[in-house]
């Protein structure tokens, strides 16, 4: 009987780990920043498309060159703390766009999850800096 319930435990143990990586896994942030920058975060690596001088509202501003960068999963996880606590803290958030907001939307399992138009904030700070850091 001990036997059995210890196999039964080990089965929830593993659906519970495997499940919580799927959903990790399966997580998808973008990020567009105050200029159009759009950032697409995965578990595994950042996007990271620029608005080019023809698409911005002054048509001389570049946010600079492409990139896809591999990041690791603690990297992740960092994005993964500051775009929670961002999609949280709805002090922060406000109906529609105006200059100097972001967006920041989140997908779980190709489904939009939450979504937010963000002021400028601390935090939002923190998130521009470490993805700007990513792809320089």
């Amino acid at each position: 009987m001990k036997r059995i319930q210890v196999y039964c435990l080990l089965l929830v143990v593993l659906f519970t780990v495997s499940h919580c990586t799927t959903t990790m896994d399966s997580t998808l942030y973008y990020y567009t920043d105050q200029n159009n920058n759009v950032y697409k975060i995965s578990v595994s690596e950042v996007k990271y498309d620029p608005i080019s001088p023809e698409e911005s509202s002054s048509g001389v501003y570049s946010g600079g060159e492409k990139a896809i960068v591999p990041i690791s999963e603690k990297t992740f996880k960092e994005i993964a703390l500051l775009a929670e606590a961002l999609q949280t803290d709805t002090i922060s958030h406000i109906k529609h766009r105006e200059m100097r907001t972001s967006i920041l939307l989140t997908e779980k399992g190709g489904k939009d999850t939450s979504r937010a138009i963000l002021r400028p904030s601390e935090k939002r700070t923190a998130l521009e800096n470490l993805l700007r850091d990513l792809v320089e």
